[in-house]
């Protein structure tokens, strides 16, 4: 779980730091200061495959490369405007701690001949041009701060060309939830449905929460064959015929996907959500904050989380107040000397909500 952070030439910023984090912690701050930023900058450092994990984010955003016809990510755009991609470095990682490293450097391949014959490609990178050596490119590395992987990501042909020294393929434990919901491009919901089919602990913890919203008791919750080859979520209330969970409405399909992502996170995982809040009615934030706390406890889960609403802010002040030491709040502000964080504990949040200061 993440102590603190620091973060360097990363999209918005340029250079923030954040001197402790909690196990729950709500990003709050002006349109436009780097909170989404913010949330994909701890997503790549805690992706197990951080390339797949970036690609995801350029496409997200449709950050294609305009220069060869749009089908290709333009990975410049991961750097602050104010540094040059090509002899800057991105930073990532816990004050005084590991860190992930995006840069530009030489690759090449290397093919190796076993004894038996047997031919092996490996890729070779290094800050200097190598001498003597055909088909070195200038391509941008990805440094991960668990120091068993490499990932070598081009920006000519957008190839994962990756140098994986554990070849055994880990699950991905690291979650990013939209303000636009789960997609095919950031995760198919019906396969983080698939993780947890079968714990009943995990689904009773999904169909509470949408009680929230429905205020009926959800008996079951399936994904069935739809009519454009994708799976559609449909829910059983009561006595009642089986419904699309789409009719139950915006915030029903919120709190799933809320839900979702936080009980498939992992043991140890991380789960981050842009605009925590949106489509779902300030009534219910209270019991909403309490569930993510309690959930992210018992599980073993970090969670990152963005707002600008103050009804959002107060909820999570009383949340955090019945469930003490598990919570901060921290605000990202412009300044003179660049974008800093403030940090406020729960006993601060009291103060805070009781005389409407504004921290947003």
């Amino acid at each position: 779980m993440l102590k603190s952070l620091r973060v360097e030439n990363f999209r918005a910023l340029d250079e923030l730091q954040i001197d402790r984090l909690a196990r729950v912690n709500l990003i709050v701050g002006k349109n436009n200061v780097g909170k989404t930023t913010l949330l994909e900058a701890i997503h790549l450092y805690e992706s197990k495959d951080v390339y797949d994990a970036t690609t995801r984010i350029l496409q997200r955003r449709d950050e294609y490369s305009i220069e060869r016809n749009g089908d290709q990510f333009n990975l410049e755009n991961l750097f602050s405007l104010g540094s040059d991609p090509w002899s800057s470095k991105i930073k990532i990682g816990e004050i005084g701690g590991e860190t992930l490293g995006i840069s530009s450097a030489w690759t090449w391949r290397e093919e190796r001949r076993s004894e038996d014959g047997q031919i092996s490609v490996h890729y070779k990178l290094d800050e200097n041009r190598p001498k003597n050596v055909v088909g070195a490119q200038v391509r941008f590395v990805f440094h991960s701060h668990r120091k068993d992987r490499i990932s070598i990501g081009a920006l000519d042909d957008a190839q994962y060309l990756s140098e994986i020294l554990e070849q055994e393929v880990q699950p991905e434990t690291s979650l990013l939830l939209p303000s636009s919901g789960f997609t095919t491009v950031a995760t198919n919901i019906d396969e983080l449905w698939d993780r947890v089919v079968l714990e009943n602990d995990k689904i009773d913890i999904v169909l509470e929460v949408l009680g929230l919203v429905t205020k009926v008791k959800i008996e079951r919750l399936a994904f069935v064959q739809g009519k454009r080859d994708e799976r559609l979520a449909v829910v059983k209330l009561n006595d009642r015929r089986a419904m699309p969970l789409r009719s139950l409405g915006d915030g029903a399909n919120k709190l799933f996907e809320l839900a979702l992502g936080l009980v498939t996170s992992g043991q140890g995982g991380t789960f981050l959500v842009d605009e925590i809040d949106s489509g779902i009615h300030f009534s219910v934030l209270p019991d909403i904050w309490k569930m993510v706390i309690q959930t992210a406890k018992k599980l073993d889960v970090q969670v990152f989380a963005t707002t600008h609403s103050w009804d959002c802010i107060k909820a999570f002040q009383e949340a955090s107040e019945s469930i003490p030491g598990e919570s901060l709040l921290v605000s990202l502000e412009n300044s003179e000397d660049g974008l800093r964080s403030e940090v406020f504990t729960e006993s601060e949040l009291s103060v805070i909500t009781r005389q409407s200061i504004e921290v947003r």
